[in-house]
This record gives C-alpha cells, sequence and structure tokens, in this order.
C-alpha cells in the first residue's frame, strides 16, 4: 500500500509541475494579448523570443514546483517531466508544421517550437536544483541550530 501511495504521489507531482507551467503559460499568452492585441503576433519576433524566454521561466517554476512535491529523487520526477515537455513540444511543432496552419499559427517561426524542445528540460531541471539546493540549505540550517 505504501509503494502504491508514493506512485499516486510521484504521478501527482508531475501533474502538478506540469499544471503551474502550462496554467502561467495559458495566462499570459491571454493577458498579452489582451493588454497588446495589435502587436502581440506569431510574426513580431520580440514577441516570440519573448515567449520563449518566460516559457523557461514557467518551467523552472513547474520543475520547482515537481521537485517539492515528488515523494524522493526530485531530479528523477523533473526529468520525466522535462522529457514529457520536451515531447509534447516536438509533437504540437510537427502537427502545426504537417496541418494547414490556422492564421495565429501561419507566420510562426520554424525555430519556435524546436527551441521550446530545447530549453525545457534544462529549464525544469534548473527549477528541481533551485527546489535542492533550498531545502538543503534549510536541513544543514536546522541541524546547527
Amino acid at each position: 500500500m505504501n509503494k502504491f501511495k508514493s506512485i499516486l504521489q510521484s504521478i501527482g507531482a508531475v501533474i502538478a509541475g506540469y499544471l503551474v507551467s502550462a496554467l502561467l503559460t495559458g495566462i499570459t499568452i491571454a493577458a498579452l494579448g489582451v493588454l497588446f492585441p495589435e502587436s502581440y503576433t506569431a510574426e513580431n519576433i520580440a514577441w516570440v523570443v519573448f515567449n520563449v524566454i518566460y516559457g523557461c521561466a514557467y518551467a523552472v517554476i513547474g520543475g520547482y514546483v515537481v521537485a517539492r512535491l515528488a515523494p524522493a529523487r526530485p531530479f528523477t520526477h523533473a526529468a520525466v517531466l522535462g522529457v514529457l515537455m520536451a515531447i509534447f513540444a516536438v509533437i504540437t511543432g510537427y502537427a502545426v508544421s504537417v496541418t494547414p496552419p490556422s492564421p495565429e499559427y501561419a507566420n510562426q517561426p520554424g525555430w519556435y517550437y524546436p527551441m521550446l524542445a530545447i530549453t525545457v528540460l534544462p529549464s525544469i531541471l534548473l527549477g528541481a536544483w533551485l527546489y535542492v539546493r533550498g531545502a538543503n540549505k534549510y536541513t544543514l540550517a536546522s541541524q546547527t541550530t
């Protein structure tokens, strides 16, 4: 029974890390689309680069969350989340490239989804590292007092 609980916690940690990252991304996209409707477009390369940057930042947060919630081996859980999100980016990029593009994706640069796939795993692992580093610092501090 304890093993089953650990497996459920592991799955929950990965799902929570994904949801945090995805929800932050979705909220940001919606907010920027409302605040800057004329310039927040796929053909504006500055916005596309900004998307990659905040996507990395939100992946760091997702990595922190998955590591924090993982019952053990936070880097393993973060790696699982990172690989899954990289696969999602590859699948999405492929789907966008082989189907007739919707107007919002028609002018998106071809490097966008590969860049997401390349940057998501290191970003998530950075978030896990930040959590582990902070958790270890807290543990060491409490042991010395």
